[in-house]
């Protein structure tokens, strides 16, 4: 019994030993499930908040208040939505508001804003107000307060308006020109628009025969194509504004007439001659002692030339002058001419400008001007002999101071001049009177008896300034005879 109790000791023993030999781990004790201690999730290392840009921004420019009574801001850059105020000037400041328009965040063009122009005044000022009380509701004095730039400065550009309403057509009676175009003088307006040819229809504006941009400020010459199947014997220049789409004609539409200062539309009438008017007339002359020829009236249909030719084998021939006349009515042109060239009988003829404008192009594209009967307008005179003489006798000066020239005969209007004799020659003048182109006999002229010499000159002066106007020393110089001399006989005098 006692072997057997050994024998199971030892086995147990040796049964240890062959596990622990074997690696056999010891069995942990059982313990709670273990839980993850709580850790904090990794985050960007904090930095900066990103600095918003002010770029709240105002440009204006100088202006006139249009017809309508608005004013335009060229471009307003706001960082929410809001108002562009304008603001009336008071103590050089920005004062009360003259009136508002809303803005969107972001950029905004050609702003317009209507404002109160009995409150305008000459500076105001373009203010650009935030949006911050009720959404879409200006509220100033109230929420609605200036807003500012980068630098904290209120946004608010001063800008200069015209009030006044400078709106006004010039235009005068003219022939229609042959490319079918009427020329309106002078065309002033206060904003970007339209001149309209308006036909005549039960005495007032009717339909329209054609039309042209005009810009704000002054036009000048603006040519208008027109309708001639149209266009009646009279016609209306009108003012129209360009209040739609910008340089898109919209009339009837957008595009309305202007109107003056007292509230008129701007609209003058005007003559035209449809049919063709060229004509020229010109007398038989004395060429004058510069070398000239003047043509008495020139009508044209268009700008060109009145061209002066020589006679050849009967008929024009080469041209011997030329000068520039204008569409319309030409009155006395003055022609200098090549008195070498020139013949007895000469031509005035019409020539167009049909080349580079203002450039004289014969021969060439300036070409001769045709009639209505599509005849060339070209009719001829004759240069007269120059007649020039002066004859006077010695005399008395009578008691009022006063002598007579016994004959003047001038081949133009002028003045016989009563020059003092200084160093043996015609010095200062002691008198003179006005004389009439052809024969002139006992022509009376009031001197001045103190400056008077005992030898006088009796000298024929032109009048060639001012018509009527005596002006010598200067344009009114002496006349000429036939062969080149100053037409001045002297005479002896006594004093009473």
């Amino acid at each position: 019994m006692r072997k057997n109790t050994l024998i199971f000791i030892l086995s147990t023993m040796l049964m240890a030993l062959l596990l622990t030999a074997c690696g056999g781990e010891a069995t942990p004790e059982p313990t709670t499930e273990p839980t993850a201690e709580p850790t904090m999730e990794p985050t960007a290392e904090p930095t900066a908040t990103a600095e918003m840009v002010n770029s709240n921004a105002v440009t204006v420019e100088d202006q006139a208040v249009s017809a309508e009574g608005t004013v335009t801001i060229a471009s307003v850059t706001a960082d929410q939505d809001g108002w562009i105020v304008i603001h009336t000037q008071a103590d050089g400041a920005p004062g009360p508001v003259a009136g508002f328009a809303p803005v969107s965040a972001g950029d905004n063009t050609d702003v317009v804003v209507d404002i109160d122009t009995d409150l305008a005044t000459e500076t105001l000022y373009a203010m650009l107000h935030v949006d911050a009380g009720t959404a879409g509701e200006y509220e100033f004095p109230g929420d609605d307060g200036p807003a500012r730039d980068g630098e904290g400065n209120v946004v608010t550009p001063s800008f200069m308006v015209t009030m006044a309403n400078s709106n006004a057509v010039t235009v005068e009676d003219q022939a229609v020109s042959a490319e079918g175009t009427v020329t309106i003088a002078s065309v002033t307006a206060d904003q970007d628009g339209w001149i309209v040819i308006h036909t005549q229809a039960d005495g007032a504006p009717g339909p329209v025969a054609g039309f042209a941009p005009i810009s704000a400020g002054d036009n000048t010459d603006v040519v208008v194509d027109i309708d001639t199947d149209l266009a009646t014997e009279t016609l209306y220049a009108m003012l129209h504004v360009d209040a739609g789409t910008a340089g898109e004609y919209e009339f009837p539409g957008d595009d309305g007439p202007a109107r003056d200062g007292e509230g008129n539309v701007v609209t003058p009438s005007f003559m035209t001659t449809m049919g063709n008017s060229n004509a020229v007339t010109v007398e038989d002359q004395v060429v004058s002692a510069e070398g000239t020829v003047t043509i008495a009236s020139v009508t044209a249909t268009q700008d060109g030339w009145i061209v002066i030719h020589t006679q050849a084998d009967g008929a024009p021939g080469p041209v011997a002058g030329f000068a520039p006349i204008s569409a319309g009515n030409n009155i006395d042109v003055v022609v200098d001419i090549d008195t070498d060239l020139a013949t007895e009988t000469l031509y005035a003829m019409l020539h167009v400008d049909a080349g580079t404008t203002g450039e004289y192009e014969f021969p060439g594209e300036d070409g001769p001007a045709r009639d209505a009967e599509g005849n060339v307008v070209t009719p001829s005179f004759m240069l007269l002999t120059n007649s020039n003489a002066v004859t006077v006798e010695d005399q008395a000066v009578s008691a009022e101071g006063t002598i007579t020239i016994a004959s003047v005969t001038a081949d133009q209007d002028g003045w016989i001049v009563i020059h003092t004799q200084a160093d043996g020659a015609p010095g200062p003048v002691a008198g003179f009177a006005a004389v009439s182109a052809g024969d002139n006999t006992n022509v009376v002229v009031d001197i001045d008896t103190d400056l008077a010499t005992e030898t006088l000159y009796a000298m024929l002066h032109v009048d060639a300034g001012t018509a009527g106007e005596y002006e010598f020393p200067g344009e009114d110089g002496p006349a000429r005879d036939a062969e080149g001399n100053v037409v001045t006989p002297s005479f002896a005098v006594t004093f009473p």
